[in-house]
């Protein structure tokens, strides 16, 4: 059984919510950004979960892959998210 990715729709993703997914996607852990985007280690985990809701998935896997087909990651990597602490 086909597991179609479902979400509330990239305009309701928060540019935090966005910048959370892209490096997430970089391959950091939840520590590493938090120290990247000036958070608590439990605010990026509590995003993570959020967007869980959101993408309707289980796994930070499901969640990259979900932004990427929605076009978040392509996105991000033309603002340059992924790489720049802004």
């Amino acid at each position: 059984m086909e597991r179609r990715f479902r979400h509330c729709g990239i305009e309701e993703i928060t540019d935090l919510e966005r910048r959370v997914i892209a490096l997430l996607a970089a391959g950091l852990h939840s520590k590493e950004i938090a120290v990247k985007l000036e958070r608590r280690k439990a605010t990026v985990e509590g995003y993570v979960r959020i967007l869980f809701i959101k993408f309707n998935v289980r796994s930070r896997a499901q969640l990259v892959a979900a932004a990427f087909l929605s076009g978040l990651l392509e996105e991000a990597a033309a603002n340059g998210d992924a790489s720049s602490g802004s």
